[in-house]
């Protein structure tokens, strides 16, 4: 578990991902394995946050028990599985980008529920497609 008091590191890229590569993610999440909370990620700095890698096949869930409002901040999400957007919102005036199947073995999706992801730029990349609601600032 990551404990985000205040990690700073403005040059370079901030990891987080589950020790056990079957690990669930849960970013506003709290039934996952490896969780992080909007709180918890307001105290992380970097070029850009990235949530997984791709020998991570427990999938990431997004926005599950509350909204994420991150500001201007970069966000990675990748995983061996699938992505899900949650009920509640991900804002950020960043990019994101969203890699499900990252170890490619064709069984990555990217779903969403009620949820909007709100973003500068959105990229995403998935095996057995992607279905999301979108705010993209232009």
């Amino acid at each position: 578990m990551i404990h985000a008091k205040q990690i700073s590191n403005l040059n370079a890229d901030v990891f987080g991902n589950g020790d056990d590569g079957a690990a669930t993610i849960g970013v506003e999440d709290a039934t996952k394995n490896l969780k992080l909370t909007d709180a918890e990620l307001d105290n992380v700095t970097a070029g850009t946050i990235i949530i997984g890698d791709s020998a991570n096949t427990g999938g990431i869930t997004i926005g599950t028990d509350a909204a994420l409002t991150q500001g201007a901040k970069n966000f990675s999400f990748i995983t061996g599985g699938s992505i899900a957007m949650g009920a509640n919102g991900f804002t950020t005036t960043g990019n994101v980008t969203m890699t499900a199947d990252a170890d490619s073995n064709g069984t990555g999706s990217i779903t969403t529920g009620a949820g909007t992801v709100a973003a500068n730029l959105l990229t995403t990349s998935s095996a057995q497609g992607t279905a999301l609601n979108t705010n993209i600032t232009t």
